[in-house]
């Protein structure tokens, strides 16, 4: 709530309480009802600013954080898209390979943006952190800083040096220690409590599900690829048995010019059984 909300409200309470005791004591109330309903007015004005700023940096924090995931996302998958292989295809194919970068993938997209949240999250909570942390310091100086008057006026007390003054101040000090360690260790609760312990774990776990999703995204791709390249293959296999038959040979078969690589026909004959075929 803001400063002028706060002291629109203390207004308008004296202002209520002064029409009351108007009533109360039988006299005139117009002036005391024209400021009430002023102060009404310029608190409800004031509320629907207030309401109106806060929805604006919403929709502000809103738009950065989708823009924030979005680059996250597309950094990702560009990352996943520009591989050795692509290039090979673009090279192969002379046209774009089957994992280029049109879209974001929408779960890419929705993990990054879990990760863009978190890091929002936890970037809010470690500054509350430190904001109460910050608080328990300046209490804690000044129970230090009250120990050691305490402490000076007893040693001039036993050295006979006291002044007025000090037996003054050495009749509160003990109250005001106390009332300072109660503080301080309210405050050191409310620093403790506030410990993004919570936030963390959620970042964690945001980037192991980016993590994961990425690991799909990345088998998709590379299926994609491979799929290509078995397009690619049998098109230039095709290419090459009308290339030889358009040379007189009346059988591919028997020219036994082309020999797939051994890592090939072991990779394809092993995998045979997973495949069902």
């Amino acid at each position: 709530m803001s400063t002028q909300i706060d002291q629109l409200n203390t207004e308008l309470k004296a202002a209520q309480a002064a029409l009351d005791a108007a009533l109360v004591a039988g006299e005139p109330s117009r002036s005391h009802r024209n400021e009430v309903a002023r102060l009404e007015a310029e608190l409800a004005t004031a509320q629907q600013a207030e309401a109106a700023a806060q929805a604006a940096s919403a929709a502000e924090e809103a738009a950065k954080a989708q823009a924030d995931a979005l680059a996250l996302a597309s950094t990702q998958q560009i990352a996943l898209s520009t591989t050795e292989a692509d290039a090979a295809l673009v090279e192969i194919a002379a046209e774009q390979p089957v994992a280029a970068v049109v879209d974001v993938d929408p779960l890419l997209l929705s993990a990054a943006e879990g990760v863009v949240l978190a890091r929002t999250a936890l970037e809010r909570a470690k500054l509350r952190h430190g904001e109460l942390s910050k608080a328990a310091g300046r209490i804690q100086a000044a129970v230090t800083r009250k120990t050691e008057e305490r402490d000076a006026i007893k040693a001039r007390a036993l050295a006979k040096t006291a002044t007025a003054d000090d037996g003054l101040a050495i009749l509160t000090i003990d109250e005001d220690l106390a009332d300072l360690e109660h503080s301080l260790s309210a405050a050191r609760d409310k620093a403790n409590a506030a410990i993004p312990a919570v936030e963390q774990g959620a970042l964690a776990a945001a980037e192991q599900n980016l993590a994961r999703v990425r690991g799909q995204l990345s088998y998709s791709l590379a299926e994609a690829r491979l799929k290509r390249v078995e397009q690619l293959f049998l098109a230039a296999h095709s290419e090459m048995v009308a290339a030889h038959q358009a040379g007189g040979a009346t059988s591919y078969l028997g020219a036994g010019r082309y020999v797939p690589a051994r890592e090939f026909r072991d990779l394809v004959l092993s995998q045979r059984a997973y495949w069902g075929v």
